[in-house]
């Protein structure tokens, strides 16, 4: 009984076609996220900062970088 219920539910569901479709993209730039916090980070601002000062620059105008 089981291997003839099992032999019908094997023919009934390979009766559907199946389509599957997958695309790919590569982004050249990806955007940061504008804030991300870490409490538990190991790095020290200062230590980051004088290897990637291009990260911590302080924006001149705040009210126009905070609605970008």
């Amino acid at each position: 009984m089981f291997l003839m219920q099992s032999t019908e539910f094997y023919l009934h569901y390979f009766t559907y076609p199946v389509i599957t479709s997958l695309d790919v993209l590569k982004r050249d730039k990806v955007k940061m996220p504008a804030i991300t916090i870490c409490n538990r980070n190991p790095f020290r601002r200062s230590q980051f900062c004088s290897n990637h000062s291009r990260f911590c620059e302080t924006p001149n105008n705040l009210a126009e970088f905070c609605t970008k």
